[in-house]
């Protein structure tokens, strides 16, 4: 089934020149037929009586399909810009929490969620926006971590945008070689709760930067300027 989504849903709908597709993958070039199709998809419904398909079934595996993406970048781009857009929705429109039926023209049910508005203001520019916040996350979180002169503090920030970033940008590969773009929303969850996270835990560590109020030349400010003598002297 994944295998599937991945080849006829995903991979020979973005390529230029399908057949190839299959060729690289040793397959007959007539499964093209099968091109933009899930698993489940009625239009595919006679695949598993289809001699050649079952030759697909029996010859291709996940390594099989590793090796190819790994050996056909041209696909990535693609890949990760539609893995970012997944993350944006959030929500699968299907998931709508609502009980059967749904109320009509309900897209879905109301919950207050911050970050799904705050992903929705983001949406437009998620691809190439949350690919670099998580790159950014893991090389900046990684210099902090084990840099000599880091400080703890700064060591576990560090630890913490290294760890969102890594489990963000990984769910969303894992997402897209297991699966394709095959109910893409609802496998990159994991990465929307991670790049929600890295939003809050960089908006955090910001108070305190803008929080410092430093007098000229960088000095500290008298908290106890304006105070009552008698205040000031306790």
């Amino acid at each position: 089934m994944n295998n599937h989504n991945l080849v006829f849903h995903t991979l020979l709908v973005d390529s230029p020149e399908p057949e190839a597709v299959l060729r690289s993958l040793d397959v007959p070039e007539e499964l093209v037929r099968y091109r933009g199709t899930g698993y489940f998809d009625p239009v595919a419904q006679g695949k598993l009586e289809d001699p050649q398909y079952q030759e697909f079934q029996s010859e291709v595996d996940r390594r099989d399909l590793v090796v190819y993406l790994a050996t056909h970048p041209d696909h990535w781009p693609k890949l990760v810009e539609a893995g970012a857009e997944a993350v944006a929705e959030l929500r699968p429109d299907y998931l709508s929490n609502y009980p059967t039926p749904r109320p009509a023209g309900d897209r879905l049910a109301p919950r207050p969620n911050p970050t799904e508005r705050l992903f929705g203001w983001l949406a437009p520019v998620s691809w190439p926006l949350f690919p670099v916040v998580w790159l950014a996350a893991m090389v900046g979180g990684a210099v902090a971590l084990f840099r000599r002169s880091s400080q703890r503090d700064a060591r576990a920030l560090g630890a913490v945008c290294f760890l969102l970033g890594a489990t963000a940008a990984s769910q969303v590969v894992i997402a897209v070689v297991g699966d394709g773009y095959y109910e893409l929303v609802k496998h990159t969850v994991l990465s929307g709760y991670a790049t929600a996270m890295l939003f809050a835990v960089a908006a955090g560590a910001l108070v305190p930067v803008l929080g410092r109020r430093g007098g000229p030349g960088g000095e500290p400010r008298d908290e106890s300027a304006g105070l009552p003598d008698r205040v000031r002297g306790s």
